[in-house]
C-alpha cells in the first residue's frame, strides 16, 4: 500500500537531488509541474521537508537538505574507500593473474562493482557500512561465501574497523592478522 504524501516526498527528493546533480535550479512551479501536483500542495509538503532538514533553500531554489549532505558525505567516503582497496588489490603483485570481483548487496540482490578475470580468488573482501558493528555475524558471512572460493585471506570492515584473517588449509587453520598485509 503506498501512502500518497510519502510517495509525493520521496519523488520531490529525486528530483531535487536530480537538479542538483546537473546543477539546474529547482523551484516551487518546477517541482509541482515535474510531478504533475498543485503548488499550493508542493508548497506543504517541502515545508515540512525543510523543517526535518531533508530540504533547503537558497531563495526561491529548491536544493538538498543537512541530512541529504550527510548521506552523500558518506556515499562520498565510501566511493573513496571501494577507490582506495581497488588500487591496493590492483597494486598487489600476487594478484595479477587473480579473478577480482567487488560486490554489494542492494535491496537483496548482489550488485557488482568491479570485475577482474583471472584464475582463483586470493582474497574476498566484505565491507560495511560505517555505523554497521563488525561481528561474528559479518564473519559468519563472509565465511560462507568463502566455503565455495577457498580464498586465502578474509578481510572486513567498515571504514572504521578493519580485520583480515588468513585461512591455511593445509593445516586447518584461521590466523587474524594485525594489519592487511601489502602481500596479501
Amino acid at each position: 500500500m503506498e501512502v500518497k504524501s510519502v510517495a509525493k516526498c520521496l519523488k520531490a527528493l529525486d528530483y531535487i537531488l536530480e537538479s542538483a546533480l546537473t546543477q539546474t535550479d529547482c523551484g516551487l512551479s518546477d517541482i509541482a509541474a515535474h510531478l504533475g501536483e498543485q503548488s499550493s500542495t508542493m508548497r506543504n509538503i517541502l515545508k515540512t521537508m525543510e523543517e526535518s532538514g531533508y530540504v533547503g533553500r537558497n531563495g526561491s531554489k529548491y536544493l538538498p537538505g543537512a541530512h541529504c549532505n550527510g548521506m552523500n558525505r558518506i556515499a562520498r567516503i565510501a566511493e573513496i574507500e571501494l577507490n582506495d582497496w581497488i588500487n591496493r588489490l590492483n597494486s598487489m603483485e600476487s594478484l595479477r593473474n587473480e579473478s577480482l570481483v567487488i560486490a554489494t548487496i542492494v535491496n537483496g540482490k548482489r550488485i557488482v562493482l568491479y570485475r577482474r578475470e583471472g584464475g582463483t580468488p586470493r582474497l574476498i573482501v566484505e565491507y560495511k557500512a560505517p555505523d554497521i558493528p563488525i561481528s561474528e555475524r559479518v564473519f559468519n558471512q563472509i565465511s560462507a561465501y568463502n566455503s565455495v572460493l577457498r580464498a586465502d585471506y578474509l578481510i572486513v570492515s567498515n571504514g572504521v574497523e578493519h580485520y583480515c584473517c588468513h585461512l591455511d588449509y593445509v593445516h586447518r587453520t584461521a590466523e587474524f592478522l594485525p594489519g592487511i598485509p601489502r602481500h596479501a
